[in-house]
């Protein structure tokens, strides 16, 4: 480089009219250069299903195809295999040589082989072109030479990063690529050398710069850190920064508005995942993993996840054995009474939500106590057990007016007035949310203004105000932020519930779809309600026998989980189930509702995408 880099330099200065185009993995680094960097080819997601046809516009896909129909002819792209394409060319980043590569191994492997044999890539990444350079003759060959042809320094930081997932921060490379033998103000020199040779690419993520490797470049770095005896270190560095930064975000929730919060954190995600397989999956620190996993528990609940969030957290608290931790012990029972909740298992987060009011008030520790107090009240208003309810969430309202928590005071009146609106005074619940309004304004809480909007609009809709309540909901559709599924999914089922009320049905079949998409995700219940809409539309269209069946998967989601309905939805099966008992027979009702009960979630899918 430095060579070319004088070559270049003279005949610039000599030769005023000359221009020159030079490829090369680094800029030269001289004046008037003007620095391209070329990126991979595009990728559709991997996460969302594709038709041949669109996968096709994507640069990635089309050299794929390009080069697997010339190693064999038979290959062709089919909606069938887009999906599995797309994943493979995810995997590879994109990187034109990885798919080339990749697609020669067609003529021996199927799409769905090549797939699952990219875990071993530097096998299965070779060349059949016996013409081309040493250095592109294998994807393992093309990476040790880029990577001999760095500075020691830079080998270090390379093999370091390799134990990020999903990219980090300038402050976490620091913090785990530094140590006594690198100084960590020589890592933002080090990371952008990294940058200028191709191996490290850079994202601007909101305000902040991220740095991350490539997924083969990425493997590669983890196999030299392996080799090197320094991945048990590195990695306990790892999972300490995420720890310490997951205990920053939770002293800062109640401060922070929701939004910003949760968009620090979604970058990180995968970073949290890795950390917790090392501390608990590989019971390298079970005791940090519990204080990691704990810290998490709003962000789990909220965001795109919340199951795998109390699946990661039950593992926890299984390997969790140490004593006299009380402090922790009280955070994972929190933790658990916010995803039980979360997962509409109201009877295990009552027990978790009130046993960590119990561990709180031992501490002395008011706010953890209101906490819990507020959660388990949660729980009792969906048991019907609004007295208790009313209780708890008085207690909590004191405490945390006493301590000055505007933000967890208009979490409180929110949940003050579900429970009235749940025990049957809707006039009361809509003073208490017009009551909670202006905290969830002053503190910025975009998401809690988003589920008073939704009950709000459930209380007008109760009152006959059908029209009033659809105009709230789609109003409020644009605001929800793309992670938020939970609050798409309720927001699009209740606009379908309404649009059914008015008799729209082809209106409430667009909404009922796009709630479907996100109801999965969002919890059991969440994806039974949105069945049932689809079953209001059938019969709405005279379909009883496929509005019977879906009822029926519905009636036994709703046994199994013991839930009890919102208004709406309440409201809603009511008069289906009126309506399709007289429509049919007892016997074939009952009939029709025992095929839909042993329906799978994804049989019944493909049912009610048919209405």
């Amino acid at each position: 480089v430095s060579g070319a880099a004088k070559m270049a330099d003279v005949l610039l200065r000599n030769c005023p009219q000359v221009r020159i185009l030079a490829s090369s993995r680094e800029g030269l680094g001289i004046e008037g250069e003007i620095v391209l960097r070329v990126p991979s080819l595009g990728v559709p997601r991997s996460d969302t299903s594709i038709s041949a046809d669109g996968a096709s516009r994507f640069g990635a896909v089309a050299l794929f195809v390009e080069r697997a129909s010339a190693a064999d002819r038979r290959f062709a792209l089919t909606d069938h295999n887009a999906m599995i394409v797309a994943k493979i060319c995810d995997q590879l980043d994109g990187i034109p040589l990885a798919i080339e590569m990749a697609a020669a191994r067609i003529k021996v492997l199927s799409v769905e082989q090549l797939a699952s044999r990219l875990e071993d890539r530097f096998r299965i990444l070779t060349a059949s072109n016996r013409t081309a350079l040493p250095r592109q003759q294998t994807m393992r060959a093309l990476i040790d030479w880029s990577y001999d042809l760095l500075k020691e320094n830079e080998k270090t930081v390379f093999r370091r990063l390799s134990v990020f997932a999903g990219g980090c921060t300038l402050d976490a490379a620091t913090a785990v690529c530094s140590d006594v033998s690198l100084d960590a103000l020589d890592v933002l020199d080090l990371l952008a050398g990294l940058v200028d040779k191709s191996l490290l690419v850079t994202e601007l993520v909101g305000a902040e710069q991220r740095y991350r490797l490539l997924a083969s470049t990425r493997q590669y770095a983890t196999e030299l850190l392996e080799k090197g005896g320094e991945a048990d270190i590195v990695r306990a560095r790892h999972a300490e920064f995420f720890n310490n930064l997951a205990q920053r975000a939770e002293d800062e929730w109640s401060r922070t508005p929701s939004r910003v919060w949760f968009e620090r954190l979604l970058p990180d995600i995968d970073n949290f995942r890795t950390a917790l397989d090392w501390a608990v999956t590989g019971r390298h620190d079970v005791v940090l993993g519990a204080m990691l996993v704990s810290s998490l528990a709003i962000f789990w609940a909220r965001g795109p996840q919340p199951e795998e969030g109390r699946q990661r957290l039950l593992r926890a608290i299984a390997a969790y054995t140490s004593v006299g931790e009380a402090e922790l012990e009280a955070k994972l029972t929190l933790a658990l009474a916010i995803l039980e909740m979360q997962a509409w298992r109201y009877e295990p987060a009552l027990a978790a939500g009130t046993k960590a009011k119990e561990l709180y008030e031992k501490l002395g520790d008011r706010r953890g106590e209101a906490l819990a107090a507020s959660q388990a009240a949660e729980a009792l208003l969906r048991l019907r057990r609004h007295e208790e309810a009313d209780r708890m969430l008085d207690f909590a309202l004191q405490t945390f007016r006493e301590l000055g928590e505007p933000r967890l005071i208009s979490v409180v009146i929110t949940r003050k007035a579900r429970n009235i609106q749940f025990a049957g005074d809707t006039e009361k619940a809509l003073q208490l949310y017009n009551e909670a309004i202006p905290y969830a304004k002053n503190t910025g809480d975009v998401e809690l203004m988003g589920s008073i909007t939704n009950n709000v609009a459930e209380a007008e809709f109760g009152r006959g105000n059908v029209e009033r309540a659809l105009d709230m909901a789609r109003n409020l559709l644009p605001t929800l932020a793309a992670w938020d599924r939970i609050g798409r999914a309720l927001t699009q089922a209740n606009i379908a519930a309404y649009y059914i009320r008015l008799g729209r049905y082809d209106d409430a079949r667009q909404s009922a779809r796009e709630a479907i998409k996100d109801a999965r995700p969002a919890g059991p219940i969440t994806y039974a309600e949105s069945i049932q809409h689809f079953s209001a539309i059938a019969a709405g269209q005279k379909d009883w026998q496929r509005s019977a069946r879906l009822l029926g998967y519905c009636e036994r989601a709703y046994k199994d989980l013991d839930t009890h309905l919102d208004f709406t939805e309440r409201q809603e099966y009511e008069k289906l189930l009126e309506l399709l008992t007289k429509e049919l027979s007892a016997d074939s009702l009952a009939s029709l509702k025992a095929e839909g009960g042993a329906l799978s979630d994804d049989q019944v899918y493909d049912e009610a995408l048919k209405v």
